[in-house]
């Protein structure tokens, strides 16, 4: 992730840690990097906060695709925010 990036997505996260659009921010740029890991935290966390960021699900679906788990993947692709 691009330093600025995520020194700027962090210092949001430490003033609004509630902040499901900068979690879904950073768990987008941990995917790109392929840390998959990593972005399904930020994208879980995100959806703990605001179940109804379809962006955050529909990534995390995108990660069980990258995972060769399809069926996970269409589970949670079916969940309607």
């Amino acid at each position: 992730m691009n330093t600025i990036v995520q020194s700027n997505i962090d210092k949001s996260l430490k003033i609004i840690p509630e902040d499901d659009i900068a979690l879904f921010l950073k768990g987008k740029a941990y995917y790109h990097l392929d840390r998959f890991d990593e972005a399904l935290d930020c994208f879980n966390n995100s959806i703990k906060i605001n179940s109804e960021n379809a962006d955050s699900w529909y990534c995390k679906g995108n990660i069980f695709i990258e995972r060769d788990d399809p069926k996970s993947a269409i589970l949670i692709f079916l969940i309607k925010p």
